[in-house]
């Protein structure tokens, strides 16, 4: 390994490295992001049920503070209608009438009517020096007492008639803080005559809090804008909203209905502040910590042993990686060295050497390509040897081609045929193997040009007489085969001449063996000559015999063609003393057929031989030199 390829081989074990670490922290990275987006939507969905929460209580207590300030209202308005001498006579009357009926119009109707609910406030009347001059309930004197300079404090200063929300206070009646709603009294003449008061104890709120199931809930607080509480059930939140909720209140304005503040300490994010729009009052909801957080804790400790599992597998596919990545080098680097010392083989090889990929391009050409075929390597480097192939050997090569690349065999070997530069067609052998990696395929090429020439030399001497040149036994009983199927599946014609020389035992014995095999190649001649190239098949069927097999010619066709073979030998006139009485050689013919009139069951190779025998038989027992075609259902019969 070369200092290099050293270098190279460990620039690639780290990146590997730094790709397993970088993949490792990204994925601790996108958990850690995943984890953060639930732990805030699971914060963001309580503070919304804290809020909600808020929200209810909020509008519960707004809406008994509004009960209470339309009872003061109404009960201020029959007030005024009267005069202030009447004002103490007149109000326990009135205080009784929400219990049990409106006595009058001038009567204000009870707050929350149809509800089913008793009142929750406590309505009082004080004239101009503060003193109670009525009540609905019994009253201490140290409740008065508190109570009456707050109210007094704003209505003797103000001229308006609205009513006042005034901050909580210490009343000691059982319940340690009240908050009161109240209205001016005036006189005939406008001066302030006194004031209606409805209380409202902490207590009532407190128990409306417990009523309610609020089971994630750690604490609800009710207090005004100020800060100053006004009742809480469970842990008291330990937020202080003083000054900023008056500070938001005055921000928003009063035609906003509800505004929500924000939370501090230590549990600020799971804390909800709500701050009313009719009234100077807020509500705060805190969760508990572990009910909210709770299940997404849970799945979090699972998310993150799942998150672990998947760190240990990827850290263990990575170190795989990093196993592959070193053995892939080095079997590149094993490649490279066979590579090199293939290319040293293959360029003193006699034998031309090549790579192909699996689709036939050449992807390497050792130099002695252009002995071979005349091109040079850099002329064929590229090229697809399928398609310099001779057609009719291209199919072979690639189905060659195609075993190989399937893994069906390890080894192919094809001979085909190419054109060299010159012109000329050769023939060359190849064997194919796949080479190392699977990836291509290693042939070897050699000239086999003078061994197909004589292979297809024998092939012909196999096929062909050698004493008359035409075709042998072999070769008749081959193409008939053929012939025959041809014309059963097509209907065409198929007609078989068998001829005879007359008399030729005779003819040997007066003239000997050598003018008998000169005679023979004679009259092979003639009927070779009578033969279509291409389509007919003059052949030698044994001793004196020779046959004509002409495709697609009919009897009466055929029947031509025998008469003109008679007079043709016999016009050639090599002397036969002994064939009387003509004193020349001649030949007989039988002739035969299959054709679309013949018998599906009687189209075979041997009825045809058979039938073109029997004719010849009656050509030459009714005295030879002639041609017998046939009958039309001809009969077997025995010779001689």
């Amino acid at each position: 390994m070369t200092l290099g390829q050293s270098r190279k081989q460990r620039s690639l074990s780290h990146k590997s490295a730094l790709f397993v670490l970088a993949a490792c922290l990204l994925l601790v990275g996108v958990e850690a992001w995943r984890e953060v987006i639930a732990r805030y939507d699971t914060v963001s969905h309580a503070r919304q049920d804290a809020a909600s929460t808020a929200k209810l209580l909020l509008q519960h207590a707004e809406n008994t503070i509004a009960g209470a300030e339309r009872a003061v209202s109404a009960l201020a308005a029959a007030l005024q209608k009267r005069p202030p001498s009447m004002w103490s006579g007149t109000l326990p009357e009135f205080m009784k009438a929400p219990q049990v009926g409106r006595a009058s119009p001038d009567m204000p109707p009870p707050p929350f009517e149809g509800m089913g609910e008793r009142h929750p406030e406590i309505l009082m009347v004080f004239d101009a020096r503060g003193r109670l001059i009525a009540a609905s309930a019994p009253t201490r004197e140290t409740m008065v007492g508190r109570l009456a300079p707050l109210a007094f404090s704003y209505h003797t200063t103000s001229t308006s008639t609205g009513s006042f929300f005034s901050a909580p206070v210490a009343v000691g009646m059982g319940s340690d803080v009240a908050v009161s709603i109240s209205r001016r009294l005036d006189e005939s003449d406008g001066t302030f005559g006194g004031m209606v008061v409805a209380l409202l104890p902490q207590r009532y709120f407190t128990d409306f809090f417990d009523q309610l199931e609020l089971h994630a809930v750690k604490g609800v607080l009710l207090q005004t804008t100020d800060g100053d509480p006004i009742g809480w059930i469970g842990d008291k939140p330990g937020s202080s909203q003083t000054g900023s909720l008056g500070t938001i209140l005055a921000e928003q304005g009063s035609g906003a209905r509800y505004t929500i503040a924000p939370s501090t300490g230590a549990n600020a994010e799971l804390t909800a502040t709500l701050v009313g729009g009719g009234y100077p009052l807020a509500v705060t909801v805190e969760l508990r910590q572990d009910a909210v957080l709770g299940s997404w804790m849970m799945g979090a400790k699972q998310r993150f042993v799942v998150t672990l599992f998947a760190l240990l597998l990827l850290a263990l596919l990575g170190f795989r990686l990093m196993e592959q990545v070193e053995r892939r080098q080095r079997s590149e680097e094993q490649l490279a060295r066979k590579e090199a010392e293939f290319r040293l083989l293959a360029e003193g090889a006699s034998d031309v050497v090549e790579r192909y990929s699996f689709t036939g391009e050449r992807l390497y050409v050792s130099p002695a390509i252009e002995r071979l075929t005349g091109f040079t390597p850099e002329e064929r480097l590229g090229q697809n040897a399928f398609e310099i192939i001779h057609t009719e050997d291209a199919v072979l090569v690639r189905e060659a081609a195609g075993r190989l690349e399937r893994d069906e065999s390890e080894q192919e070997t094809v001979s085909f045929r190419v054109q060299h530069k010159d012109g000329r067609e050769i023939w060359l052998e190849s064997s194919f193997r796949r080479a190392s990696g699977n990836v291509s395929v290693i042939g070897v090429t050699r000239d086999v040009t003078e061994r197909k020439q004589a292979e297809q030399q024998l092939a012909f001497l196999a096929r062909v007489d050698g004493l008359t040149g035409l075709g042998n036994r072999r070769a008749l009983d081959a193409v008939l085969a053929r012939e025959v199927e041809t014309s059963r599946d097509s209907g065409r014609s198929l007609s078989l001449l068998l001829i005879d020389v007359d008399r030729f035992k005779r003819f040997n014995d007066d003239y000997g063996h050598l003018a008998g095999d000169a005679a023979l190649r004679a009259i092979a001649d003639i009927v070779n000559a009578a033969a279509r190239p291409g389509t007919d098949l003059a052949a030698r069927y044994g001793g004196e015999e020779m046959a004509l097999l002409v495709p697609g010619l009919d009897l009466m066709q055929a029947r031509v063609i025998g008469q003109e073979l008679c007079r043709r030998v016999q016009a050639i006139a090599i002397p036969h003393e002994r064939n009387a009485p003509w004193g020349v050689l001649t030949i007989s013919i039988g002739v035969a057929a299959i054709d679309n009139r013949t018998p599906l069951d009687l189209q075979s190779a041997e009825w045809l031989i058979n039938s073109a025998d029997l004719a010849l038989y009656d050509a030459k027992s009714q005295g030879r030199n002639q041609l017998v075609v046939q009958a039309a259902l001809p009969v077997q019969r025995l010779a001689g």
